[in-house]
């Protein structure tokens, strides 16, 4: 049985991208029955939902006290290191430095990555221009995500 990670941009997105992910994550279950399909807007509990969807531009959700970004993706992470086998990516993941970084991290797991809605993988080199501008994570954010993955192991 394959497992699949949606992989989508959410800062700057309408209510934080929530409702592509939502879609994205009911046509592959649809799609692919056995699988096992994970979305991180799924992931996220009521209170974060809420604080998203209550943002229709996507630019000003407040996160309940103790969330930050680093600790979302960090969630996301260890979700990605404890056995998906592949990344599926929704369009605009190039430009989200949070799709990059979970990318990134799962092409040092040698997870396979895919378009979305088509399946097909994206080309290596790609990838690589993708992470060409690996700048853009800036340091702080691999510190602080890395430091929220060691801390909640």
């Amino acid at each position: 049985m394959t497992t699949y990670y949606c992989c989508s941009p959410m800062t700057g997105r309408p209510y934080h991208g929530m409702r592509e992910l939502d879609a994205a994550a009911a046509d592959l279950r649809a799609r692919y029955p056995d699988a096992t399909v994970w979305s991180p807007a799924e992931l996220d509990d009521d209170a974060v939902r809420d604080a998203c969807m209550a943002d229709p531009t996507g630019s000003n959700a407040v996160l309940p006290r103790g969330r930050t970004w680093s600790k979302l993706l960090a969630r996301d992470l260890r979700l990605i290191a404890s056995g998906v086998d592949c990344i599926v990516v929704l369009p605009g993941w190039k430009e989200s430095r949070g799709c990059r970084l979970e990318i990134f991290f799962s092409r040092l797991l040698g997870l396979d990555v895919r378009y979305y809605p088509s399946m097909r993988r994206v080309p290596v080199k790609e990838l690589a221009r993708a992470f060409g501008s690996a700048a853009a994570f800036g340091a702080d954010d691999v510190e602080q995500a890395l430091l929220a993955v060691r801390e909640n192991l």
